[in-house]
């Protein structure tokens, strides 16, 4: 948060810099980390896997993502108890790991998969043995 609020300062130095008379207010301004589309307060997405014939959601309380600003090329999701895990390295490897399962499900060829500018979406995405399917948002960046 700390970051946040030197960024916010930092912006409405540079706006009374470029002679911008209007007073800023933090608390009116949407604080997202512009840099690379992360929304650390907003919506995070949430996941239907389907294994065994039996669907199980995965909601995150974490989205982590990695690459260069703007695109993803790597995400982890947690549950609040890291019961379930979902992590996504490129086109080259997705693994999923369901709560009470006896081991996590993974692929090397992820089909159906597409990595965004600070999302990654499931289109019947085969995984192992799940089908996954849904939207998750980044949280978080980190380079």
């Amino acid at each position: 948060m700390r970051t946040t609020w030197v960024t916010v300062a930092w912006v409405a130095a540079a706006l009374v810099a470029v002679g911008c008379s209007k007073d800023l207010d933090p608390s009116e301004l949407e604080v997202t980390d512009a840099r690379h589309g992360a929304d650390p307060g907003g919506d995070l997405g949430e996941l239907e896997v389907t294994l065994g014939g039996e669907t199980h959601r995965v909601a995150p309380s974490e989205v982590l993502c990695s690459g260069p600003p703007g695109e993803v090329h790597h995400l982890i999701a947690t549950t609040g108890d890291d019961s379930s895990r979902v992590e996504v390295a490129g086109e080259d490897f997705a693994q999923v790991r369901l709560e009470g399962a006896e081991r996590p499900q993974e692929t090397t060829s992820p089909d159906g998969i597409e990595l965004g500018e600070a999302q990654v979406e499931f289109a019947t995405a085969a995984v192992g043995d799940d089908e996954v399917e849904g939207t998750l948002h980044c949280s978080e960046w980190e380079d």
